[in-house]
C-alpha cells in the first residue's frame, strides 16, 4: 500500500500533513500469522524516514470492535438500565456483586 495526501485534521501521535508518504507491506508468516511492515516519510518531523513492524496472529473466535474502554464499562450499566425497565432482576445485584461505576 503507498499512501500520500494525508489530512492536517488527523489526530494521531506523529500524523498530519507532513507525512510525505506511508508504505506499507502485509506479508503472510504462516499459516496463521501476518506481518504488517510500514515505511513513514516525513522531512519535517525525522530526518529519514522510518519502519516499524507488527505480526499479527489469527484470532480464533468472535471479533469485537476495539474502542473506548468507557463503553466496556457502560454496556454493564445500559444493560442493567434495561433490565431494571423491563422488571428483569439483574443477575450480579441479585448475587451481591459490585461493578464498575456502582
Amino acid at each position: 500500500m503507498d499512501t500520500t495526501l494525508f489530512s492536517d485534521r488527523l489526530q494521531q501521535v506523529g500524523a498530519g500533513p507532513n507525512i510525505r508518504r506511508l508504505v506499507g507491506r502485509f506479508t503472510r508468516e504462516s499459516d496463521d500469522l501476518i506481518r504488517y511492515e510500514y515505511t513513514v516519510d516525513d522531512p519535517v518531523r525525522w530526518t529519514v524516514p522510518w519502519t516499524a513492524a507488527i505480526s499479527l496472529r489469527e484470532t480464533v473466535g468472535p471479533m469485537f470492535e476495539v474502542t473506548c474502554h468507557e463503553g466496556n464499562y457502560a454496556i454493564e450499566n445500559i444493560l442493567r438500565g434495561a433490565r431494571a425497565q423491563d422488571g428483569t432482576p439483574d443477575a450480579a445485584v441479585v448475587a451481591g456483586l459490585h461493578l464498575h461505576g456502582l
